[in-house]
Protein backbone atom coordinates (compact mmCIF):
# COMPACT_ATOMS: atom_id res chain seq x y z
CA UNK A 1 0.00 0.00 0.00
CA UNK A 2 1.59 3.02 -1.19
CA UNK A 3 2.29 6.22 1.63
CA UNK A 4 -0.72 8.32 2.94
CA UNK A 5 -0.49 11.93 1.26
CA UNK A 6 0.16 14.82 4.17
CA UNK A 7 -2.27 17.53 4.44
CA UNK A 8 0.18 20.07 2.54
CA UNK A 9 0.20 17.82 -0.71
CA UNK A 10 -3.50 17.20 -0.84
CA UNK A 11 -3.89 20.87 -1.08
CA UNK A 12 -1.09 20.80 -3.80
CA UNK A 13 -2.83 18.69 -5.99
CA UNK A 14 -6.53 19.65 -5.66
CA UNK A 15 -5.11 23.42 -5.97
CA UNK A 16 -3.67 22.06 -9.54
CA UNK A 17 -6.83 20.42 -10.21
CA UNK A 18 -8.89 23.67 -10.00
CA UNK A 19 -6.45 25.01 -12.51
CA UNK A 20 -8.08 22.12 -14.88
CA UNK A 21 -4.28 19.77 -14.85
CA UNK A 22 -4.28 16.76 -16.11
CA UNK A 23 -3.58 13.50 -13.29
CA UNK A 24 -0.74 13.12 -15.57
CA UNK A 25 0.48 16.41 -15.58
CA UNK A 26 -0.29 16.93 -11.85
CA UNK A 27 2.66 13.85 -11.32
CA UNK A 28 4.87 15.91 -13.56
CA UNK A 29 4.57 18.89 -11.74
CA UNK A 30 5.68 17.41 -8.74
CA UNK A 31 8.21 15.17 -9.57
CA UNK A 32 9.69 18.58 -11.06
CA UNK A 33 9.92 19.30 -6.87
CA UNK A 34 11.31 16.23 -6.31
CA UNK A 35 7.85 14.99 -5.07
CA UNK A 36 6.91 11.16 -6.47
CA UNK A 37 3.27 10.54 -6.46
CA UNK A 38 1.92 7.85 -8.47
CA UNK A 39 -0.33 8.38 -11.06
CA UNK A 40 -3.18 6.58 -9.11
CA UNK A 41 -3.24 8.19 -6.18
CA UNK A 42 -4.16 11.58 -7.87
CA UNK A 43 -7.26 10.23 -9.26
CA UNK A 44 -8.07 8.44 -6.11
CA UNK A 45 -7.68 11.42 -4.60
CA UNK A 46 -10.28 13.65 -6.80
CA UNK A 47 -12.99 10.69 -6.38
CA UNK A 48 -12.08 11.06 -2.47
CA UNK A 49 -12.72 14.73 -2.36
CA UNK A 50 -15.61 14.86 -4.87
CA UNK A 51 -17.59 12.31 -2.24
CA UNK A 52 -16.61 14.33 0.59
CA UNK A 53 -18.21 17.54 -1.07
CA UNK A 54 -21.39 15.75 -1.87
CA UNK A 55 -21.71 14.50 1.59
CA UNK A 56 -20.48 10.67 1.60
CA UNK A 57 -17.30 9.57 2.68
CA UNK A 58 -17.10 6.72 0.09
CA UNK A 59 -18.12 6.29 -3.44
CA UNK A 60 -20.90 4.47 -4.41
CA UNK A 61 -20.59 0.76 -5.18
CA UNK A 62 -21.46 -0.23 -8.73
CA UNK A 63 -21.68 -3.91 -7.74
CA UNK A 64 -26.01 -4.42 -7.79
CA UNK A 65 -27.04 -6.02 -4.76
CA UNK A 66 -27.40 -9.68 -4.11
CA UNK A 67 -30.82 -11.17 -6.03
CA UNK A 68 -30.99 -8.26 -8.42
CA UNK A 69 -32.72 -9.04 -11.67
CA UNK A 70 -30.72 -10.19 -14.69
CA UNK A 71 -31.39 -8.48 -17.93
CA UNK A 72 -31.02 -11.57 -19.64
CA UNK A 73 -34.13 -13.27 -18.50
CA UNK A 74 -35.74 -15.94 -20.27
CA UNK A 75 -38.94 -13.92 -21.74
CA UNK A 76 -36.22 -11.42 -23.47
CA UNK A 77 -34.77 -14.28 -25.10
CA UNK A 78 -37.63 -15.94 -26.03
CA UNK A 79 -39.36 -12.30 -27.43
CA UNK A 80 -35.97 -11.76 -29.08
CA UNK A 81 -35.71 -15.32 -30.66
CA UNK A 82 -39.12 -14.66 -32.20
CA UNK A 83 -38.16 -11.01 -33.45
CA UNK A 84 -35.07 -13.16 -35.46
CA UNK A 85 -37.00 -15.94 -36.73
CA UNK A 86 -38.60 -14.31 -39.89
CA UNK A 87 -36.60 -13.30 -43.30
CA UNK A 88 -36.61 -9.37 -42.25
CA UNK A 89 -35.26 -9.31 -38.77
CA UNK A 90 -34.43 -6.54 -36.21
CA UNK A 91 -31.18 -4.72 -36.43
CA UNK A 92 -29.30 -4.81 -32.88
CA UNK A 93 -29.98 -1.71 -32.47
CA UNK A 94 -33.45 -1.90 -33.46
CA UNK A 95 -34.34 -4.37 -30.57
CA UNK A 96 -31.74 -2.51 -28.19
CA UNK A 97 -34.38 0.44 -28.40
CA UNK A 98 -37.21 -2.24 -28.81
CA UNK A 99 -36.77 -3.99 -25.24
CA UNK A 100 -35.00 -1.34 -23.84
CA UNK A 101 -31.45 -3.14 -23.16
CA UNK A 102 -28.13 -2.24 -24.58
CA UNK A 103 -26.61 -3.39 -27.83
CA UNK A 104 -24.44 -6.13 -25.82
CA UNK A 105 -26.80 -7.33 -24.30
CA UNK A 106 -29.29 -7.96 -27.14
CA UNK A 107 -25.54 -9.22 -28.79
CA UNK A 108 -24.75 -11.78 -26.01
CA UNK A 109 -28.65 -13.58 -25.86
CA UNK A 110 -27.74 -13.64 -30.10
CA UNK A 111 -24.44 -15.03 -29.52
CA UNK A 112 -24.76 -16.88 -26.17
CA UNK A 113 -28.38 -17.61 -25.25
CA UNK A 114 -28.96 -18.81 -28.69
CA UNK A 115 -25.68 -19.30 -30.62
CA UNK A 116 -26.59 -17.66 -33.48
CA UNK A 117 -24.50 -15.43 -36.03
CA UNK A 118 -25.47 -12.11 -37.68
CA UNK A 119 -25.19 -12.98 -41.16
CA UNK A 120 -25.25 -10.16 -44.26
CA UNK A 121 -27.89 -10.95 -47.45
CA UNK A 122 -25.75 -11.49 -50.33
CA UNK A 123 -27.37 -9.26 -53.12
CA UNK A 124 -28.87 -10.91 -56.50
CA UNK A 125 -31.09 -9.25 -59.31
CA UNK A 126 -34.67 -9.21 -58.70
CA UNK A 127 -35.62 -11.03 -62.10
CA UNK A 128 -39.63 -11.00 -62.96
CA UNK A 129 -41.11 -14.86 -64.52
CA UNK A 130 -40.42 -13.76 -67.83
CA UNK A 131 -37.02 -12.67 -67.50
CA UNK A 132 -36.15 -16.21 -65.06
CA UNK A 133 -37.91 -17.99 -68.17
CA UNK A 134 -35.89 -15.77 -70.77
CA UNK A 135 -32.55 -16.71 -69.04
CA UNK A 136 -33.69 -20.44 -69.25
CA UNK A 137 -34.50 -20.21 -72.73
CA UNK A 138 -31.45 -18.37 -74.01
CA UNK A 139 -28.63 -19.46 -71.30
CA UNK A 140 -27.90 -22.79 -72.88
CA UNK A 141 -27.47 -21.43 -76.38
CA UNK A 142 -24.99 -18.65 -75.01
CA UNK A 143 -23.06 -21.24 -73.43
CA UNK A 144 -21.93 -22.38 -76.74
CA UNK A 145 -20.08 -19.12 -77.02
CA UNK A 146 -18.14 -19.33 -74.16
CA UNK A 147 -17.53 -23.33 -74.13
CA UNK A 148 -13.78 -25.13 -73.91
CA UNK A 149 -12.30 -21.70 -73.29
CA UNK A 150 -13.42 -19.61 -76.49
CA UNK A 151 -14.44 -16.77 -74.47
CA UNK A 152 -10.64 -15.95 -75.33
CA UNK A 153 -12.45 -14.57 -78.60
CA UNK A 154 -15.05 -12.74 -77.33
CA UNK A 155 -14.71 -8.93 -77.87
CA UNK A 156 -16.98 -6.94 -75.99
CA UNK A 157 -18.11 -3.23 -75.71
CA UNK A 158 -20.34 -0.75 -73.83
CA UNK A 159 -21.33 2.94 -73.76
CA UNK A 160 -20.67 4.50 -70.44
CA UNK A 161 -21.37 7.95 -69.07
CA UNK A 162 -17.96 9.94 -67.25
CA UNK A 163 -18.30 13.32 -65.74
CA UNK A 164 -16.45 15.57 -64.35
CA UNK A 165 -17.21 14.88 -60.54
CA UNK A 166 -15.15 11.71 -61.42
CA UNK A 167 -11.96 13.47 -61.27
CA UNK A 168 -10.61 15.57 -58.66
CA UNK A 169 -11.21 13.27 -55.97
CA UNK A 170 -12.85 14.70 -53.04
CA UNK A 171 -12.16 11.85 -50.07
CA UNK A 172 -15.06 11.50 -47.72
CA UNK A 173 -12.77 11.31 -44.44
CA UNK A 174 -10.23 14.27 -42.97
CA UNK A 175 -8.09 13.58 -39.52
CA UNK A 176 -8.05 15.94 -36.35
CA UNK A 177 -6.06 15.91 -34.12
CA UNK A 178 -5.82 17.49 -30.16
CA UNK A 179 -5.05 21.19 -29.57
CA UNK A 180 -5.43 21.53 -33.61
CA UNK A 181 -8.51 23.02 -35.43
CA UNK A 182 -9.17 21.55 -38.68
CA UNK A 183 -10.31 24.42 -41.28
CA UNK A 184 -14.35 24.24 -41.94
CA UNK A 185 -13.72 23.66 -45.59
CA UNK A 186 -12.11 19.95 -44.82
CA UNK A 187 -15.39 19.08 -42.78
CA UNK A 188 -17.60 19.00 -45.50
CA UNK A 189 -18.10 16.79 -48.38
CA UNK A 190 -20.70 17.78 -51.36
CA UNK A 191 -21.71 16.44 -55.07
CA UNK A 192 -22.39 18.52 -57.87
CA UNK A 193 -26.18 17.83 -58.99
CA UNK A 194 -25.59 17.83 -62.69
CA UNK A 195 -21.93 17.84 -63.36
CA UNK A 196 -20.64 17.94 -67.05
CA UNK A 197 -19.85 14.80 -68.67
CA UNK A 198 -19.13 12.73 -71.97
CA UNK A 199 -20.38 9.84 -73.22
CA UNK A 200 -17.58 7.32 -74.78
CA UNK A 201 -17.61 3.79 -76.41
CA UNK A 202 -14.67 0.80 -75.95
CA UNK A 203 -14.35 -2.81 -75.32
CA UNK A 204 -12.75 -4.72 -74.20
CA UNK A 205 -11.06 -8.85 -74.81
CA UNK A 206 -8.80 -11.23 -73.59
CA UNK A 207 -5.77 -9.63 -75.70
CA UNK A 208 -6.42 -6.40 -74.20
CA UNK A 209 -8.61 -3.14 -75.36
CA UNK A 210 -10.32 -1.42 -78.41
CA UNK A 211 -9.80 2.65 -78.55
CA UNK A 212 -11.65 5.31 -76.88
CA UNK A 213 -14.32 6.43 -79.03
CA UNK A 214 -16.59 9.53 -77.80
CA UNK A 215 -20.01 10.53 -78.56
CA UNK A 216 -20.47 13.87 -79.82
CA UNK A 217 -22.95 15.99 -77.23
CA UNK A 218 -26.45 16.01 -78.03
CA UNK A 219 -26.11 12.91 -81.07
CA UNK A 220 -28.53 10.49 -80.47
CA UNK A 221 -27.58 6.80 -81.06
CA UNK A 222 -29.44 5.39 -83.39
CA UNK A 223 -28.51 2.49 -85.67
CA UNK A 224 -26.98 4.41 -87.85
CA UNK A 225 -25.10 6.51 -86.03
CA UNK A 226 -23.69 3.26 -84.18
CA UNK A 227 -22.85 1.77 -87.37
CA UNK A 228 -20.68 4.89 -88.87
CA UNK A 229 -19.01 5.84 -85.97
CA UNK A 230 -18.62 3.06 -83.55
CA UNK A 231 -18.85 -0.29 -85.58
CA UNK A 232 -17.38 0.73 -88.71
CA UNK A 233 -13.75 1.73 -86.84
CA UNK A 234 -14.04 -1.29 -84.16
CA UNK A 235 -14.45 -3.17 -87.47
CA UNK A 236 -11.69 -2.42 -89.86
CA UNK A 237 -9.14 -1.01 -87.03
CA UNK A 238 -9.26 -2.32 -83.81
CA UNK A 239 -10.44 -6.11 -83.85
CA UNK A 240 -8.22 -6.54 -86.76
CA UNK A 241 -5.29 -5.04 -84.27
CA UNK A 242 -6.12 -7.18 -81.29
CA UNK A 243 -6.88 -10.74 -83.91
CA UNK A 244 -4.47 -10.13 -86.61
CA UNK A 245 -4.60 -13.18 -89.71
CA UNK A 246 -6.00 -15.71 -89.54
CA UNK A 247 -7.03 -14.77 -85.63
CA UNK A 248 -9.90 -12.70 -86.98
CA UNK A 249 -11.92 -15.54 -88.34
CA UNK A 250 -12.34 -16.63 -84.29
CA UNK A 251 -13.41 -13.76 -82.94
CA UNK A 252 -17.00 -13.45 -81.70
CA UNK A 253 -18.55 -10.03 -81.15
CA UNK A 254 -20.61 -9.43 -77.90
CA UNK A 255 -22.61 -6.15 -76.88
CA UNK A 256 -25.84 -5.40 -74.72
CA UNK A 257 -29.53 -5.21 -75.49
CA UNK A 258 -29.44 -1.54 -75.89
CA UNK A 259 -31.70 -0.16 -78.38
CA UNK A 260 -29.18 1.10 -81.62
CA UNK A 261 -27.82 -2.59 -80.89
CA UNK A 262 -30.65 -4.88 -81.00
CA UNK A 263 -32.43 -3.21 -83.90
CA UNK A 264 -32.85 -4.52 -87.44
CA UNK A 265 -30.80 -2.84 -89.20
CA UNK A 266 -27.61 -3.53 -86.68
CA UNK A 267 -28.20 -7.00 -86.64
CA UNK A 268 -28.33 -6.86 -90.51
CA UNK A 269 -25.34 -5.18 -90.98
CA UNK A 270 -23.39 -7.44 -88.48
CA UNK A 271 -24.98 -10.62 -90.48
CA UNK A 272 -23.18 -8.87 -93.51
CA UNK A 273 -20.12 -7.81 -92.07
CA UNK A 274 -17.89 -10.88 -92.14
CA UNK A 275 -17.40 -11.50 -88.33
CA UNK A 276 -19.16 -13.44 -86.25
CA UNK A 277 -21.45 -11.83 -83.27
CA UNK A 278 -23.84 -12.98 -80.07
CA UNK A 279 -27.53 -11.81 -81.68
CA UNK A 280 -29.52 -10.46 -79.25
CA UNK A 281 -31.98 -13.49 -79.53
CA UNK A 282 -28.86 -15.29 -77.23
CA UNK A 283 -28.23 -12.84 -75.18
CA UNK A 284 -29.70 -12.48 -71.74
CA UNK A 285 -31.07 -8.97 -70.94
CA UNK A 286 -31.04 -7.35 -67.20
CA UNK A 287 -28.12 -8.83 -66.58
CA UNK A 288 -25.27 -6.23 -66.41
CA UNK A 289 -23.10 -8.56 -64.12
CA UNK A 290 -22.54 -11.16 -67.60
CA UNK A 291 -21.23 -8.09 -69.37
CA UNK A 292 -17.02 -7.65 -68.60
CA UNK A 293 -17.48 -3.74 -69.21
CA UNK A 294 -20.03 -3.06 -66.56
CA UNK A 295 -19.06 -5.71 -64.81
CA UNK A 296 -15.30 -4.77 -64.14
CA UNK A 297 -13.89 -2.62 -66.36
CA UNK A 298 -15.80 0.57 -66.36
CA UNK A 299 -15.39 1.02 -62.31
CA UNK A 300 -11.75 0.27 -62.96
CA UNK A 301 -11.42 2.78 -65.02
CA UNK A 302 -13.15 5.62 -63.01
CA UNK A 303 -11.38 4.62 -60.27
CA UNK A 304 -8.41 5.50 -62.35
CA UNK A 305 -10.01 8.75 -62.60
CA UNK A 306 -10.39 10.16 -59.56
CA UNK A 307 -7.00 10.82 -58.64
CA UNK A 308 -6.39 13.26 -62.05
CA UNK A 309 -7.28 16.94 -62.97
CA UNK A 310 -9.69 17.96 -65.02
CA UNK A 311 -12.04 21.30 -64.96
CA UNK A 312 -13.12 20.64 -68.21
CA UNK A 313 -15.03 18.36 -70.59
CA UNK A 314 -11.66 18.87 -73.67
CA UNK A 315 -9.42 18.18 -70.46
CA UNK A 316 -11.86 14.92 -68.98
CA UNK A 317 -11.29 14.01 -72.78
CA UNK A 318 -7.53 14.32 -72.46
CA UNK A 319 -7.17 12.28 -69.23
CA UNK A 320 -9.62 9.25 -70.72
CA UNK A 321 -6.82 9.17 -73.41
CA UNK A 322 -4.03 9.14 -71.24
CA UNK A 323 -5.13 6.55 -68.57
CA UNK A 324 -5.15 3.14 -71.01
CA UNK A 325 -1.57 4.23 -72.17
CA UNK A 326 -0.53 4.83 -68.56
CA UNK A 327 -2.08 2.12 -66.76
CA UNK A 328 -2.35 -0.53 -69.22
CA UNK A 329 0.19 -3.27 -67.28
CA UNK A 330 -2.39 -2.71 -63.89
CA UNK A 331 -6.07 -1.62 -65.08
CA UNK A 332 -6.44 -2.77 -68.77
CA UNK A 333 -3.82 -5.03 -69.43
CA UNK A 334 -4.47 -8.55 -71.18
CA UNK A 335 -4.23 -10.20 -67.96
CA UNK A 336 -6.67 -7.87 -66.11
CA UNK A 337 -8.98 -8.62 -69.52
CA UNK A 338 -9.49 -12.25 -69.19
CA UNK A 339 -10.21 -11.81 -65.42
CA UNK A 340 -13.18 -9.68 -66.28
CA UNK A 341 -14.06 -11.90 -69.53
CA UNK A 342 -13.87 -14.87 -67.58
CA UNK A 343 -16.11 -13.38 -64.75
CA UNK A 344 -19.15 -14.03 -67.51
CA UNK A 345 -18.39 -17.52 -67.44
CA UNK A 346 -18.75 -17.83 -63.53
CA UNK A 347 -21.81 -15.60 -63.55
CA UNK A 348 -23.67 -17.31 -66.31
CA UNK A 349 -24.24 -20.69 -63.68
CA UNK A 350 -24.09 -19.98 -60.12
CA UNK A 351 -22.01 -22.53 -58.21
CA UNK A 352 -25.33 -23.00 -55.90
CA UNK A 353 -27.50 -23.87 -58.46
CA UNK A 354 -26.15 -27.67 -58.60
CA UNK A 355 -28.70 -30.97 -58.80
CA UNK A 356 -28.08 -34.47 -58.73
CA UNK A 357 -29.15 -36.58 -61.86
CA UNK A 358 -29.04 -40.37 -61.97
CA UNK A 359 -30.39 -42.36 -64.87
CA UNK A 360 -31.28 -45.83 -64.57
CA UNK A 361 -31.99 -46.57 -68.24
CA UNK A 362 -29.42 -47.49 -70.55
CA UNK A 363 -32.03 -45.43 -73.13
CA UNK A 364 -30.12 -42.18 -74.19
CA UNK A 365 -31.13 -38.79 -72.20
CA UNK A 366 -32.67 -36.15 -73.32
CA UNK A 367 -30.26 -32.77 -73.99
CA UNK A 368 -31.16 -29.18 -74.62
CA UNK A 369 -30.94 -28.37 -78.30
CA UNK A 370 -27.56 -27.88 -80.28
CA UNK A 371 -25.38 -29.84 -77.05
CA UNK A 372 -24.05 -32.92 -78.27
CA UNK A 373 -24.25 -36.11 -76.84
CA UNK A 374 -20.98 -36.24 -74.89
CA UNK A 375 -21.83 -32.79 -73.49
CA UNK A 376 -24.73 -33.99 -71.90
CA UNK A 377 -23.81 -37.86 -71.19
CA UNK A 378 -24.49 -38.32 -67.42
CA UNK A 379 -23.45 -41.15 -65.36
CA UNK A 380 -25.13 -42.23 -62.14
CA UNK A 381 -24.96 -39.95 -59.63
CA UNK A 382 -23.54 -37.26 -61.24
CA UNK A 383 -23.63 -33.66 -59.86
CA UNK A 384 -25.00 -31.61 -62.17
CA UNK A 385 -25.43 -27.49 -62.57
CA UNK A 386 -28.67 -25.33 -64.02
CA UNK A 387 -29.28 -22.11 -65.28
CA UNK A 388 -30.52 -19.81 -62.57
CA UNK A 389 -32.28 -22.95 -60.33
CA UNK A 390 -33.73 -24.38 -58.65
CA UNK A 391 -35.09 -26.81 -60.58
CA UNK A 392 -36.77 -30.38 -59.76
CA UNK A 393 -35.12 -33.18 -61.25
CA UNK A 394 -36.49 -36.26 -59.45
CA UNK A 395 -36.22 -40.06 -59.62
CA UNK A 396 -38.75 -42.67 -59.13
CA UNK A 397 -38.49 -45.70 -56.85
CA UNK A 398 -36.53 -47.57 -59.44
CA UNK A 399 -34.03 -44.74 -60.13
CA UNK A 400 -35.14 -44.06 -63.39
CA UNK A 401 -35.56 -39.94 -63.88
CA UNK A 402 -38.92 -38.58 -63.67
CA UNK A 403 -38.38 -34.62 -65.72
CA UNK A 404 -39.67 -31.52 -65.88
CA UNK A 405 -39.63 -29.43 -68.89
CA UNK A 406 -36.71 -27.30 -66.96
CA UNK A 407 -34.95 -30.64 -66.89
CA UNK A 408 -33.87 -30.47 -70.99
CA UNK A 409 -32.23 -27.28 -69.56
CA UNK A 410 -29.50 -28.49 -67.41
CA UNK A 411 -26.16 -28.45 -68.90
CA UNK A 412 -22.99 -30.18 -68.65
CA UNK A 413 -20.15 -27.95 -66.99
CA UNK A 414 -17.75 -31.24 -66.49
CA UNK A 415 -16.01 -29.99 -69.87
CA UNK A 416 -15.80 -26.41 -69.01
CA UNK A 417 -12.17 -25.46 -68.37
Amino acid sequence: MGRKLDLGLRESILTLVSLRYSSRKIVQALKVRNIVVSQKAVPNLIRKNNNKEAGSDTAPSSVKPCGSPKLRTLGLVAAIEKDLSGPNPLTLSALSLKYGVSATTIANVISQDLEGKVRKKCRVHALSNKQAKQRLDRGPRFLRYINGRKWKNIVTIDEAWVYLTDTNGIRKIYYEFRGERSPESWTKFWKESHPKGVMFVAGVCSRGITAIRFVKPGAKISSEYYIQHVLKPLFKNDIRKLFPGELINKVVFHHDSAPAHSSGITQEWLRNSGIKFIPKEHWMGNSPDLAPMDFCVNGLFKWKLFDHAATTVAGLKRVMRKIPSESNEELLAPTQSRRAVDGVQTSIIPPHTQLMVRHGSPGRPRGPPGLSQQQYNTRPGERRKTLFGPFDVRTNGDGEEMTTETADLLVDMNDQP
